[in-house]
């Protein structure tokens, strides 16, 4: 592990926790990682609202996309610089995702070493200035030991990611034209079959990891189902409010 991930991510993460577990109601482990995982979630809210506003914003000027990459679809260069024309004119940023994808991936890795980090370690990496932390009772609500895996958990945590995936996934278009386009589309296909791959791959995660990070991943999962409503709410009152569908953009 370098320095600078431990000293940036790995500690602070493992900080708050241990805070968290010292000053919760009954130290509890289990709250301590739900509560850890919102306020990272808000933390990073809004790198998250944007990037969520932007792909709804993409879903709605579809039918434009598409229209582009018919007129266009012998000339990759004009498609492209067409379909910029759009997203700027929408004040659309495509690459909104990725500075929030740099930051997730490396807060992921922190919070599943904190989450299997032994007692010693744990303490060993506290802040001198923190009083010491006991160790923690990984039993969360008298039954589930976060220390050990939990099928049940692993399963309702795949169960949230297929939901939290299902509503990030555009509209399906009506008609047979539409749904050869759709069927063809690289993209199109690519976020249906992680529509089941990633709900997969969180239970055999959580079935073969302490429960904790299934716990972890639940959060998540709720946080961003939670989000993701609220954002296509404010979008739907956004647009009647601007009567209606989007104008038909000029090329």
């Amino acid at each position: 592990m370098s320095s600078l991930f431990h000293n940036i991510f790995y500690e602070p993460v493992l900080n708050v926790l241990g805070v968290l577990i010292l000053y919760l109601p009954g130290q509890s482990f289990g709250a301590a990682i739900i509560i850890l995982t919102i306020l990272i979630n808000f933390l990073l809210l809004p790198l998250t609202h944007r990037m969520k506003k932007s792909q709804q914003k993409i879903t709605d000027i579809q039918p434009h996309l598409d229209r582009i990459k018919r007129e266009f679809k012998d000339n990759k260069e004009i498609q492209a610089k067409k379909t910029l024309e759009l997203y700027r004119e929408h004040g659309i940023n495509p690459f909104s995702g990725f500075l929030l994808l740099l930051i997730q991936i490396p807060l992921f890795i922190a919070l599943f070493r904190v989450l299997q980090a032994s007692s010693e370690s744990f303490r060993a990496d506290l802040y001198p200035f923190l009083p010491d932390i006991p160790t923690f009772n990984p039993i969360f609500l008298g039954v589930l030991n976060l220390a050990k895996p939990n099928i049940v958990l692993a399963v309702i945590a795949g169960i949230t990611q297929f939901i939290q995936g299902s509503l990030l996934l555009p509209p399906t278009p009506k008609g047979a034209a539409a749904k050869e386009q759709n069927k063809n589309d690289f993209q199109q296909i690519m976020q249906k079959q992680m529509r089941f791959v990633m709900p997969l791959f969180v239970v055999l995660l959580g079935i073969r990891f302490p429960a904790a990070l299934a716990l972890y991943w639940t959060t998540l999962s709720v946080f961003g189902i939670v989000h993701e409503s609220i954002v296509r709410r404010r979008a739907k009152g956004a647009l009647r409010s601007n009567g209606g569908d989007h104008q038909q953009p000029k090329h």
